[in-house]
């Protein structure tokens, strides 16, 4: 959930994420990020892996603010800057755009980054290329754990009940594969655990292919 403190005594970088968050990939893998005062840390882990303590990037929060339903974040990379022959060399500020759905989930997306601090400070939050199929949703340790109590995916039918969810959601139906972002919107709708579900499905779906070529 999205929390921006207010009163006589609010803090220089009010309290944007009470909790932790992660955004579960198809493979496994997921992207965490949880802040600590005015910074900002970012974990890349396992499903069912306890999160390894050193950060991936962690980030100083130099500004916080709301626009209308979004809360704009401006960052400064406190990893090591790059050297000039490396991709944004010397450019270490981000522009990150969160916005809340529910207090279970969080969208999030980095509209601008390699900035160097002049462009960070000229650029105009209404200029801002945001819309909803920029993001990608984070949820929230506590819903995570919720979720965990779902059904496994284990049975081709369950295959096959996710994919129809999926492509009841999008226009673009027959494809081949599908985002992170549509597995775990289908496996919620249709009650499974998202967490390693993508993991699942392959091994699924390799182990009908066998079957089928015997």
């Amino acid at each position: 959930m999205l929390v921006i403190l207010t009163g006589c005594s609010k803090p220089a970088v009010p309290v944007v994420l009470e909790e932790e968050y992660s955004f579960l990939l198809t493979d496994g893998e997921l992207r965490k990020i949880r802040q600590s005062n005015d910074t900002l840390y970012e974990y890349s882990g396992f499903t069912g892996v306890p999160r390894n303590d050193t950060h991936t990037w962690h980030y100083k929060i130099i500004d916080s603010h709301k626009s209308g339903e979004l809360t704009i974040l401006k960052l400064e990379n406190l990893d090591k800057i790059p050297l000039k022959e490396e991709l944004c060399s010397g450019k270490r500020f981000t522009i990150l755009v969160l916005k809340s759905l529910d207090t279970n989930q969080l969208r999030y997306h980095t509209p601008f980054g390699c900035l160097t601090r002049k462009q960070l400070d000229t650029t105009q939050i209404s200029s801002l290329p945001v819309t909803d199929r920029t993001f990608i949703t984070f949820f929230s340790d506590s819903y995570l754990k919720k979720l965990a109590a779902f059904r496994k995916v284990s049975t081709w039918a369950d295959v096959k009940e996710i994919i129809n969810a999926i492509e009841g959601n999008n226009a673009d139906a027959g494809r081949i594969s599908y985002s992170a972002e549509e597995l775990s919107k289908a496996c919620i709708e249709k009650r499974y655990d998202p967490a390693g579900a993508g993991l699942r499905i392959d091994s699924i779906v390799k182990r009908n292919r066998q079957v089928k070529s015997r």
